[in-house]
């Protein structure tokens, strides 16, 4: 009986952490095609904008070209 138990709360507990760690992912990836995240248009702006100031601070990248 104590051993069911255990197994059974162990196997809760793996599926309670699996399904905790995936929230930071879906806030992450959260924007495009919904309706309160940025546009495809926005976020362009923001990857030139990346672009740009890694051109013009090369020290401050990791060093891959």
């Amino acid at each position: 009986m104590n051993r069911t138990m255990i197994l059974g709360v162990s196997i809760m507990a793996i599926f309670a952490i699996g399904t905790i760690a995936t929230v930071p992912v879906s806030y992450a990836y959260d924007g495009l095609g919904s309706p309160t995240g940025p546009t495809l248009e926005e976020q362009l702006i923001l990857a030139e904008r990346k672009v740009q100031k890694a051109a013009d601070n090369p020290a401050t990248g990791s060093g891959t070209p």
